[in-house]
């Protein structure tokens, strides 16, 4: 079988032409696909894609809606972008089964068929998109490989400010929580809102939140004993701040994961949020705690 060494590419390049089917000129030269694709890609030679499913490749070159800042945010913190040898470009994410909702809504907002399908042995789901425009259109917005020791919220230019509270109730979607938490000197619960991701960009959310009336929001950071790079987390404690980074990523929001609004709804509605402890209900557990 001849090498990429071997093969003529002005022959391969005539021959692709011709046929315009990686299939059909490896097959009469008497080789594999891959050295007729890396010949073909190195001369710049488009190539025929006999796509199973389809995607807008275009959706993301102009952040212009609510949905596009959204999922940009949301694949700022949960997306991977890859490059493979300069031939293969994919963008991939996962979630857990809980979150099924967030795939229907990515594929139906890029009118996509792409399928997510269960990663063995957990629970949790995952997508992976073959496109090189897509992919390129993500770099150019910042979205890129190995994103988690470069990021940085993305320019006026790319985002619009108007569309900055919607990114990062996609950021929040992709790698934020809010939990309650009991403090060892205080029977009674707090809320904690956190979100992960890089210095640059916790630093700019933190801007944004306290621009938006959230004074005491925090940034710290964290070491990932997995891994070499430093996580930094932004933070909400303060009961009021929480409120109000609701009301700011939720208001007129029509695209969000159910789970996460479900439960800042349900910490609302049970007034775990409210001001001052002593209006909230007192229902106790098992262990004599107030939940």
């Amino acid at each position: 079988m001849p090498s990429i060494i071997e093969l003529n590419k002005k022959q391969v390049i005539k021959l692709y032409n011709e046929c315009r089917s990686l299939r059909k000129v490896a097959k009469i030269l008497e080789t594999s696909i891959t050295p007729i694709r890396r010949i073909l890609y190195s001369n710049q030679i488009e190539m025929n894609t006999s796509r199973i499913y389809e995607i807008d490749e275009t959706y993301f070159e102009t952040i212009n809606t609510e949905h596009k800042a959204y999922w940009l945010g949301f694949l700022y913190a949960d997306g991977c972008v890859r490059i493979r040898k300069d031939t293969s470009h994919s963008l991939s994410f996962k979630q857990h089964k809980r979150d099924k909702d967030i795939f229907i809504k990515f594929n139906e907002c890029l009118n996509s068929n792409y399928p997510f399908k269960p990663v063995k042995n957990t629970n949790v789901y995952q997508i992976e998109i073959g496109s090189k425009k897509l992919v390129k259109a993500l770099i150019s917005k910042g979205c890129m490989p190995r994103k988690s020791l470069i990021l940085s919220f993305p320019e006026d230019t790319i985002l619009p400010v108007n569309l900055q509270k919607h990114f990062i109730r996609g950021y929040f979607d992709g790698d934020g929580s809010i939990s309650i938490v009991y403090q060892k000197r205080s029977k009674y619960p707090a809320p904690i809102l956190n979100i992960a991701g890089t210095k640059s960009v916790m630093s700019f959310i933190k801007e944004i939140l306290v621009r938006e009336g959230m004074e005491g929001c925090q940034i710290t950071p964290y070491m990932n004993k997995k891994a070499k790079n430093k996580l930094w987390y932004v933070i909400l404690t303060r009961k009021k701040n929480i409120l109000s980074f609701y009301h700011y990523i939720y208001r007129d929001a029509s695209i969000f994961m159910e789970r996460k609004n479900k439960k800042f709804n349900y910490l609302i509605d049970n007034k775990y949020l409210e001001y001052y402890w002593g209006t909230a209900q007192r229902n106790r557990d098992k262990r004599g705690r107030y939940i």
